[in-house]
């Protein structure tokens, strides 16, 4: 027997029932000309044999359509249709046996349409994954001279099947992950490896619709993947991702691994797959974890690209694996080559927006336009705009868009030029707003202000160990801070040292501006409550009997000269008690006296003067700070 896609049973002993030949041929037929009116070869077919073909249009279509309402349970028909119990391939056996009904019809107008018949069939059970077109989102791309060593990095992990077979590119809103997937898009279509590519958004929250998605791409990529899936679909839930997945995904794939010799191996891209972490899905975002997990078991041939903005499940899932390589994309708050990089590509972007707001400015026809400089923009303020950018491409991006819609371009560079961060610029204001928001849903949690407070007002990167030490009647372990730190992790920069900083200055300027923190002010900084708090905080570092300054502080011997002294890390000086000793003086003359806390502010200093003067001395000493440890005295005096 040779199953027809037509929902009857083609024979292969072509003289069993001329009658039924005909009608079995007039029916795919007439499918073909439901599907596609416009097709030239139905003025070659021979219409002598039956002057009532358009009586037989009903019965194909309404067959379809009565397919699309069925349930998955009830779709094992169509599917038995459909699976191939021959060698050859249907269309060649199609062929062969309409050969025999129509004589005086060439072979290769019945492959054509025999072809196009199983392609109708096709298309209506890909139609079931509800993609009806490609899910591709156009958009800028990575400017030439950017990213030019992530790219380089992609490409050789493509091209090495040595490699764990999931790339995971990692970065903060707005450091140009999705710029940097449209170039690798760009880059595997020339090679026409293109498995699918998937740009998610914030409509689609559900991971079942991306893996329905990357299966009906899979089905353009390949006719081996397409008659894979397409066999598979009747049988599968199409509303559960991981069936999904195994049956319409996987499978194909770990068959079409096997089967290819000189085929492309095809790539996946899947951008912002943390849309699917939002609150109201975890269910379906479990389970992409655990599908992502699953991945890494597929032939090392089957890669995929994802991007998220930094979470440790993501990372914790893959790690285990040991089939992940990682990119991260940084911004510019650590002394680095990454981040040296990251401040150079967007140097690149400053200098081509302020061209072409420049060209467009000349050919502007704006009355109300005001003229620029024979020389604009200068080259101080391209300077102090790369340095307030500070490697975050959407802080330039703002202001950039700021001075393009401006009246007056030159005026408003000058103004960004000289306040920065301080600058309220309303896309960073409302991207700020929306991630307190979606993450802590407009309530701060426990701790919120003191952590991220010690990191916007520190005078150098801090660590969750200092802070949990410095606070630590907030944080009583580094692991009571985890969840704080979870939440904040996409809006924190952290160094192989393990300081932290905040993805960008401006965060600190917007959580410390109650006019700007409008929507979320119950998260706003109370910069001289913040201040004193951290002197205060010090000085109780210094002064605590377990972990503070104590007679030796560094447990030398007294033979020693001072020259022979040395501060190693791994000193019985903890890092807290060092940030301490450094700072605490600073902090201080941050602090306003008129604070309504000056009274446990001087007790504390008295204490420190009194009995431990002497030991902090010593350490800066042998730190070899003498000059600010003579400010620093002289601080505690004007207190």
């Amino acid at each position: 027997m040779l199953h027809g896609s037509h929902g009857t049973t083609y024979l292969k002993n072509p003289t069993v029932s001329v009658t039924w030949w005909r009608s079995s041929f007039h029916k795919l037929t007439d499918s073909i000309w439901f599907a596609y009116p416009d097709v030239i070869l139905v003025d070659t077919l021979d219409r002598g044999r039956d002057d009532n073909l358009n009586q037989l249009h009903t019965n194909f279509s309404n067959y379809i359509r009565n397919f699309n309402e069925r349930k998955p349970s009830d779709r094992s028909l169509l599917t038995r249709l459909y699976r191939l119990e021959v060698d050859d391939h249907p269309v060649e056996s199609d062929t062969r046996s309409l050969e025999c009904m129509c004589p005086t019809t060439s072979t290769g107008t019945l492959r054509a349409l025999t072809s196009a018949g199983w392609t109708a069939l096709e298309d209506n059970l890909l139609d079931q994954l509800g993609v009806n077109a490609d899910p591709y989102i156009g958009g800028t791309t990575c400017l030439p001279g950017t990213r030019v060593e992530e790219l380089s990095s992609v490409k050789l992990w493509i091209n090495d099947f040595d490699a764990p077979n999931i790339l995971y590119i990692s970065g903060g809103p707005g450091t140009g992950k999705t710029a940097l997937a449209r170039s690798v898009v760009e880059m595997v279509e020339d090679e026409q490896r293109c498995g699918a590519r998937y740009f998610g958004s914030s409509s689609n929250r559900y991971s079942v619709e991306l893996w329905r998605s990357v299966s009906w791409s899979m089905a353009q990529f390949s006719p081996d993947l397409r008659r894979s899936i397409v066999s598979a679909i009747p049988l599968v839930d199409l509303g559960d991702p991981m069936a999904v997945y195994d049956r319409l995904v996987a499978e194909p794939l770990k068959a079409y691994a096997s089967a290819r010799f000189d085929g492309p191996s095809p790539i996946f891209l899947v951008d912002a797959i943390d849309i699917f972490a939002a609150p109201q899905a975890q269910e379906s975002w479990d389970s992409f974890l655990k599908i992502l997990t699953a991945w890494s078991t597929l032939p090392k041939t089957c890669k995929i690209i994802i991007t998220s903005r930094p979470r440790q499940e993501i990372v914790d899932s893959l790690q285990g694996t040991g089939h992940v390589q990682m990119i991260k994309l940084v911004t510019g708050n650590f002394d680095s080559g990454e981040h040296h990089a990251a401040i150079n590509d967007v140097s690149v972007y400053l200098r081509y927006r302020l061209s072409e707001i420049q060209r467009a400015h000349k050919s502007s026809k704006e009355k109300d336009m005001q003229s620029l400089p024979d020389v604009w923009p200068r080259a101080e303020q391209v300077e102090k705009l790369v340095k307030h950018a500070n490697g975050w491409f959407f802080w330039a991006k703002a202001a950039m868009d700021s001075v393009e819609k401006s009246l007056d371009p030159d005026r408003t560079l000058s103004t960004i030029a000289s306040t920065g961060a301080k600058m309220k610029l309303p896309e960073v204001d409302a991207m700020y707003n929306r991630f307190l928001t979606d993450t802590f849903s407009r309530a701060p949690p426990d701790g919120f202000h003191a952590f991220i407070g010690a990191i916007a007002l520190a005078k150098e990167p801090t660590t969750v160990h200092n802070i949990c030490r410095l606070f630590s009647d907030r944080f009583p372990s580094e692991q009571s801070a985890i969840p704080l730190l979870t939440g904040l992790q996409s809006m924190i920069s952290v160094n192989e040292g393990e300081c932290l900083a905040l993805l960008h200055p401006s965060l600190a300027e917007f959580l410390l501006d109650s006019k700007r923190c409008d929507e979320n002010d119950d998260f706003v900084l109370d910069r001289t409550r913040t201040r004193r708090k951290l002197a205060i905080a010090c000085l109780r570092m210094l002064l605590d009997d377990k972990d503070g300054l104590k007679f030796n502080p560094l447990d030398t011997g007294f033979s020693e000269t001072f020259n022979d002294l040395h501060l190693p890390n791994g000193s019985l000086l903890g890092p807290s008690l060092l940030y301490a000793c450094d700072h605490w003086a600073s902090h201080l003359a941050d602090t306003s006296e008129n604070t309504g806390r000056e009274v446990e502010i001087s007790r504390l200093l008295r204490e420190l003067l009194q009995k431990r003067c002497l030991f902090w001395i010593e350490v800066m000493s042998y730190k070899d700070k003498h000059q600010q440890m003579f400010k620093s005295l002289m601080t505690a005096h004007s207190w």
